[in-house]
């Protein structure tokens, strides 16, 4: 698991977008059980350990060679340097040059 080197980092003026790593872990478990996230969840996706599971996923991902799956954290560049969500293109499963974009906000953003 990638505990604190970062492979991938996209730097904004307001957010820097990496591979999670593992301090990012307790804030994303907690924005997933806010209810107002769960609300975008499929029937029984919404649980503390399919939470866990995808956290792990993400960082397996950062180090699959060839990696197909970006699964990045957006965190602020000012104070409090929160984690505010997270984006991912995904393209396992899709054929060459195609991929699936995805993002997700805590709901406190």
């Amino acid at each position: 698991m990638n505990h604190l080197a970062i492979d991938m980092e996209i730097v904004t003026k307001r957010f820097l977008l990496r591979d999670f790593v593992e301090l990012d872990r307790s804030s994303f478990l907690n924005y997933q059980a806010d209810p107002r996230s769960q609300i975008f969840s499929q029937r029984g996706e919404a649980s503390p350990e399919n939470s866990a599971r995808l956290f792990e996923t993400f960082c397996t991902w950062a180090s699959e060679q060839p990696r197909l799956n970006y699964q990045l954290a957006i965190v602020q560049r000012r104070e409090p340097y929160a984690l505010v969500g997270c984006c991912g293109l995904r393209g396992r499963g899709y054929d060459a040059g195609e991929m699936e974009l995805g993002i997700e906000l805590a709901p406190d953003y």
